[in-house]
């Protein structure tokens, strides 16, 4: 009995020096939502999808919506995904120099990420599920599964449209990926 989780950075959003709204309320711009369309038809022809999963993120949770529509299911929205704020380290444990991001953030939100990870596999521990989040916590993620199960830390991709597989089969964890597909609206 295995998860499969296919996770991506979400698609083409508004710029963010130029959005004025909450952080979280950015949406995806046009490009972006073509870009949402094409994966999710990439995506549909690997096999069915039992599950869908999204950041708190409107860009993520749009990103998504192609997802929903063609398998025909809804997108949980999983908080452990949320942005890293810059890998803020938990309250209590900041840095007292104030340089750049702290490395206790950073592991603070991979393990909140794996967290997450072990309860999808909970709810789904034999199937096919998606997974869009950003592109911060998304490599947080892969880097500690990597470190905790011994892998290969996969390549950073960050065009959109890359997609990272990530399977879970018992104790035993997998990563492969591949980068965005020829002709992928960019």
């Amino acid at each position: 009995m295995s998860l499969t989780l296919e996770v991506f950075i979400h698609m083409d959003a508004v710029n963010r020096n130029e959005w004025t709204g909450a952080g979280d309320a950015r949406p995806l711009t046009e490009l972006g939502k073509q870009q949402a369309e094409r994966l999710a038809e990439e995506i549909a022809s690997g096999g069915p999808v039992n599950a869908l999963y999204s950041s708190p993120a409107v860009r993520c949770t749009e990103s998504m919506e192609p997802f929903a529509k063609r398998f025909g299911l809804p997108v949980t929205v999983e908080p452990r995904f949320k942005d890293t704020q810059g890998y803020k380290a938990p309250a209590g444990w900041e840095r007292g120099d104030g340089k750049g991001p702290d490395p206790l953030g950073g592991a603070s939100s991979a393990g909140s990420a794996y967290a997450a990870l072990h309860a999808i596999h909970s709810a789904l521990p034999n199937g096919r599920a998606v997974l869009c989040s950003y592109g911060d916590i998304i490599p947080a993620l892969l880097a500690f599964l990597s470190g905790a199960h011994g892998l290969e830390m996969p390549p950073r991709l960050d065009k959109k449209g890359a997609l990272y597989t990530v399977v879970l089969d018992g104790d035993r964890a997998s990563i492969s990926h591949r980068d965005a597909s020829d002709g992928f609206p960019a």
